[in-house]
């Protein structure tokens, strides 16, 4: 539908124009009238019709200036002027204006509908053009893109397309001419393993750099990896303010946490555009710090960095000396072999190559299933040993590594122990509790690095044996140990909330009450002797 305004000083021509726009088979809704100019243009401002249909002469404000006022505002409006004066000062000014139409009172019908609808065969033309254009300069942005993105990643080869950088040249003439360039590779790990992250990933990277940086390519390669060169004065820094790049990291790196964690590897300055390969080269070559240092970090290029890497050895006692541990159920000495591991790969400088800790890590894992096949615990690592090369050669840390060592280990040692029906974690969790329940900071994440366990594997368990969180059990203990101090003690409240781990009474009340169902005064009253 077509909105229509009409513009008339006399009551009774307004209505009779409404009567025969409603009572015609045209698509036009009537928006609102107004009897002059002035309160007609305020409300075309707040209307916006498509059509508006004044009077010439009108108080206040007469239809001429009206449609000059509202051509400002909407362009495209069609504007059809009547009056009783044919006179031709008003038919140029109609002209000048490029009214669709000048129909003359008395208003025959035939002619108000035709001007009607020639006013709306213009209106859908001009969108038809405007749709046209509209997608003219998205196919043009599309183009754009897709050259910039070639261009991108055609620096990543060894020998460039010309015609890339042609067109870049053309399409993009800042990026030419700056005294550094370098590429830094973006590797990301999706969190929930969502790789359509990336689709909102990229935006809110893009519009960081378009903020720092005055010129730049940017693409990318894989769902979790993108390509980004840049230029500037400094070989640190950026062209836009000369913005440091560990800044524009920390931008990116706030940006995409809610989806991702992210590494950047930051490849050596060069001078000269056509040289940026060789910055990609080296950027792929820091990238292998990441297996090392883990996500949420930028590391930039040394000339010392090797391609390939140190093989890793470890000792030759680790093996028997695990196969040893495990068969022996020293779960102390199996933990304290694979912590002495890992952190001797966390001190080295990156150098070692990563598929050889990968192998150590495989042939510890083989051991360890090898054990549990001999005591009947298949279900510990229910897979052949190709599998288990596979799930180990997808990591892309040795965090995650060792993470998956020390979940299946403690799952043996658990399984040895409900094999005498007892479970030692939940016991020690228990007694961690015991020993550290008056610590306001007692959290899973302190007693998981204590006990040696991962957060995730801590809980499960503990949820699987008792039924409840460690969580709970925490709160529980706590009010268990307040309701003996209640009664033994002549303590004030905020005094026994400190002594059971809780800064804030108020926050144990509300707890105390929530478990015990009254409140600790209360509990005192009731049960004190």
């Amino acid at each position: 539908m077509f909105r229509l305004l009409i513009v008339d000083d006399e009551y009774r021509t307004r209505k009779g124009l409404s009567s025969l726009v409603e009572k015609s088979a045209l698509p036009i809704k009537i928006a609102g009238a107004a009897p002059n100019g002035l309160e007609g243009l305020a409300l075309a401002k707040s209307l916006l019709p498509d059509i508006i249909l004044t009077d010439v002469r009108m108080p206040r404000m007469d239809g001429i200036r009206l449609s000059e006022e509202v051509r400002k505002l909407h362009p495209g409006c069609q504007i059809i002027f009547i009056s009783g004066y044919a006179d031709k000062e008003y038919l140029k000014s109609a002209i000048s204006l490029k009214a669709v139409s000048y129909v003359e009172k008395p208003i025959e019908e035939h002619e108000l509908l035709d001007a009607l609808k020639h006013a709306i065969q213009n209106i859908e033309e001009n969108r038809q053009k405007s749709d046209i254009i509209r997608q003219n300069k998205l196919l043009q942005k599309q183009q754009q893109d897709t050259l910039r993105t070639n261009a991108a990643l055609a620096f990543t080869l060894p020998a460039a397309d010309q015609s890339h950088m042609d067109n870049l040249a053309a399409l993009y003439p800042g990026f030419w001419g700056h005294p550094h360039y370098r590429t830094l590779i973006l590797q990301l790990a999706y969190k929930d393993d969502l790789t359509n992250h990336a689709q909102y990933v990229f935006p809110k990277l893009n519009n960081i750099l378009a903020r720092y940086c005055g010129a730049y390519l940017f693409a990318q390669k894989k769902p979790d990896i993108f390509i980004l060169h840049l230029c500037g004065q400094k070989p640190g820094q950026t062209d836009a303010g000369q913005t440091p790049l560990r800044q524009v990291y920390e931008e990116m790196l706030e940006a995409v946490s809610p989806f991702a964690d992210l590494f950047v590897a930051v490849g050596s300055s060069v001078p000269e555009p056509e040289q940026l390969y060789d910055s990609y080269v080296n950027a792929v070559v820091c990238l292998k710090k990441l297996f090392f240092t883990g996500y949420n970090h930028i590391c930039f290029f040394k000339d010392a960095d090797s391609p390939m890497g140190i093989p890793f050895c470890p000792g030759k006692a680790l093996y028997p000396d695990f196969t040893r541990a495990l068969k022996d159920g020293d779960r102390q000495k199996a933990d304290d072999l694979i912590t002495r591991l890992f952190r001797e790969l966390r001190q080295t400088a990156c150098n070692y190559e990563a598929g050889s800790v990968k192998n150590v890590y495989c042939q510890l894992l083989m051991g360890l299933d090898s054990v549990c096949r001999e005591r009947g615990l298949s279900d510990i690592l229910p897979y052949d040993g190709d599998f288990i090369w596979e799930s180990i050669s997808r990591s892309n840390t040795v965090f995650a590594l060792h993470s998956c060592l020390t979940d299946r280990l403690s799952l043996y040692f658990d399984a040895l122990a409900d094999r005498e029906g007892v479970s030692l974690l939940s016991y020690r969790i228990r007694q961690y509790v015991e020993t550290h329940f008056r610590e306001p900071g007692l959290s899973i994440n302190q007693m998981a690095a204590d006990l040696h366990f991962t957060p995730a594997y801590l809980c499960q368990i503990f949820k699987n044996e008792t039924g409840i969180t460690i969580n709970t059990y925490i709160n529980m203990f706590r009010v268990g140990k307040a309701k003996d101090l209640l009664l033994r003690e002549n303590a004030k409240l905020y005094e026994i909330s400190s002594c059971v781990g809780y800064n804030d009474p108020n926050y144990f009340s509300r707890l105390f009450k929530k478990q015990v169902g009254i409140t600790p005064s209360e509990y005192r009253e009731r049960h004190a002797l």
